[in-house]
């Protein structure tokens, strides 16, 4: 069958850090192991298209560019795969700098991969500055009308602090889950989000709805919420 981004995209939503998952080591269900590279990788940048019922048994994970051996980059150095990546490319091209190292804050990375996208150029100090802004310019929109490019800021990701982390949607499926790229520990990573079930990780299928966010090691009191759509804050629409 042909591997599409919804199902590439579930692939390596499973290796995103889970709670509480610190990089460099196994995930809390035992299912990867951020240090070596997701067979899926190689479905990101290929066009080829997989006639196995199952991915990873057709890829050699050998074979795969080991991103996480890539000199770490200097505190606020762009990723070099990011600076390669044409302006106004479209947004599934962006799945190919997964796993990639950036030295900068992910607010920073954010913005840049949204101008990237969409051409529209935001600058903000934090990610409340980003929302207010944003607001004063009549840009939040509602969740349910998420497209390719914007910008969704999730409260208490990290630290518990408020519009913590932002992230950049890709695509949205016919499910409403939106794929999404952020940083979170200097790796760029994919997740989703579903605005519609905000507290369900997987559908009746068992596929991705929403991931897990939150991903510091800090006191975890009683009723915290982990997942994306119980994070999601405000949605910052592209121009």
């Amino acid at each position: 069958m042909r591997v599409g981004l919804t199902a590439v995209v579930a692939a390596v939503t499973a290796c995103v850090p889970m709670r509480r998952h610190a990089v460099g080591t196994r995930c809390a269900s035992g299912a990867c192991e951020p240090s070596s590279p997701s067979p899926i990788t190689t479905a990101i940048t290929s066009t080829t298209t997989i006639t196995s019922t199952s991915a990873s048994s057709t890829l050699d994970p050998r074979a795969l560019p080991a991103r996480h051996l890539e000199p770490r980059p200097a505190r606020d150095q762009a990723s070099t795969a990011l600076t390669a990546l044409a302006m106004q490319a479209p947004a599934s091209a962006a799945l190919a700098l997964t796993g990639a190292r950036d030295g900068r804050a992910p607010l920073a990375f954010a913005l840049d991969l949204h101008e990237r996208l969409t051409g529209d150029h935001l600058d903000a100090v934090d990610g409340p500055a980003l929302v207010e802004a944003a607001r004063l310019r009549d840009r939040i929109v509602d969740a349910s009308a998420i497209g390719a490019g914007d910008l969704l800021v999730f409260d208490r990701a990290v630290d518990g602090a408020p519009a913590s982390l932002v992230a950049v949607a890709l695509a949205v499926d016919d499910r409403g889950v939106v794929t999404m790229m952020f940083l979170a520990a200097g790796v760029i990573r994919v997740g989703a989000v579903c605005p519609a079930h905000p507290s369900q990780r997987r559908d009746p299928a068992g596929r991705i709805l929403n991931t897990f966010l939150r991903h510091r090691d800090d006191p975890i009191p009683p009723g915290t919420r982990f997942l994306a759509g119980e994070l999601l804050g405000a949605v910052i629409r592209a121009r």
